[in-house]
């Protein structure tokens, strides 16, 4: 069991490396396009770039707050262990791998990103893709909720 545990331990350690990783590209990303001329207010309605800075402050907490858990579970081992089984449950991991997974995942964070940048420069490509956006998570809502009150499949 011990071993399971190390394992786990290096896979949130991994984890939480990828969240700076991804903390550090937002922060360099809106720096970057604070430096370029992104967010003219004369071009873009103000709703679309409240929007756009909404979902760069919402990843930058989200983020923020998962690093400060996984920092947790790092330094206690009991708090670590009981995560663990949880996490590794198979019914959990069922239902989000039927509800989109970890593609899901990247498409979420991808069009995050992808948000933030069209409502800086173009309002017709920002309500696009965030029409997309809703989308996405509308389907990741149903799905899941779906997904949990079915039988997992033999």
């Amino acid at each position: 069991m011990n071993e399971k545990l190390m394992a786990y331990e290096k896979s949130i350690k991994a984890k939480k490396l990828l969240l700076i990783l991804g903390l550090l590209g937002i922060v360099s990303l809106v720096v970057y396009v604070s430096l370029n001329g992104g967010g003219d207010s004369r071009k873009i309605p103000a709703d679309v770039l409240g929007t756009g800075s909404l979902a760069v402050v919402a990843s930058l907490a989200y983020l923020i707050y998962r690093i400060k858990v996984y920092s947790g579970l790092l330094s206690d081992k009991s708090r670590l262990y009981k995560y663990m089984e949880k996490d590794l449950d198979d019914r959990k991991r069922y239902v989000h791998e039927k509800s989109g997974g970890t593609v899901w995942t990247v498409a979420f964070w991808a069009s995050v990103i992808i948000t933030f940048i069209a409502a800086e420069y173009d309002a017709k490509a920002f309500y696009a893709i965030y029409a997309m956006f809703i989308v996405l998570v509308v389907l990741k809502v149903a799905f899941y909720f779906y997904f949990k009150g079915k039988e997992m499949a033999p």
